[in-house]
């Protein structure tokens, strides 16, 4: 059965979960916008897995379990999890390679001479302490650019962030 649940309260999902007798549930928005992770901390199923969502640990007890690679959740990093790490064989993504041949063109760095960084994120998550940090990689970077690209880049936006940087 398929049941929408944007209109319930987390503790109504997490009872209608129950009623359902789900066996595994899973997570597909770790910790990004309009997440459920309270229902998973509710104990909403006797197994709980987290994926896709957000490559990094919920921090939830009640979460069992988190799918991952060898390269995004190295064995010695399994202390930053609070979820046992299930580790798929190749890559925790999934990729299907178009069916045609792609052309690898030269970096763009060498081509230009210099580096452009990029940040395709909300602006709403840009602060001081990483224009700082952005600033002092330009700074040690001759030449180089930075490209940022999302929602909420106004001009206003646009021009504090290189007051900042400046």
């Amino acid at each position: 059965d398929w049941h929408e649940i944007s209109n319930l309260n987390d503790v109504q999902a997490t009872e209608l979960i129950r009623g359902e007798n789900i066996d595994v549930l899973f997570d597909l928005s770790g910790h990004t916008a309009d997440n459920r992770l309270p229902v998973f901390a509710n104990r909403a199923a006797p197994i709980q897995i987290t994926w896709l969502g957000f490559n990094a640990s919920t921090g939830i007890d009640e979460m069992d379990h988190i799918l991952m690679d060898k390269i995004v959740a190295p064995k010695n990093r399994r202390s930053h999890f609070s979820e046992n790490i299930l580790y798929m064989p190749n890559s925790y993504l999934c990729f299907s390679p178009p069916n045609y041949e792609m052309e690898i063109l030269q970096t763009p760095a060498l081509k230009n001479n210099f580096i452009t960084y990029g940040s395709l994120n909300n602006a709403t998550k840009v602060n001081s302490t990483l224009l700082r940090v952005w600033a002092e990689i330009l700074n040690k970077t001759d030449g180089s650019n930075l490209l940022l690209g999302g929602n909420h880049y106004s001009d206003e936006v646009a021009s504090k962030i290189k007051n900042e940087l400046n």
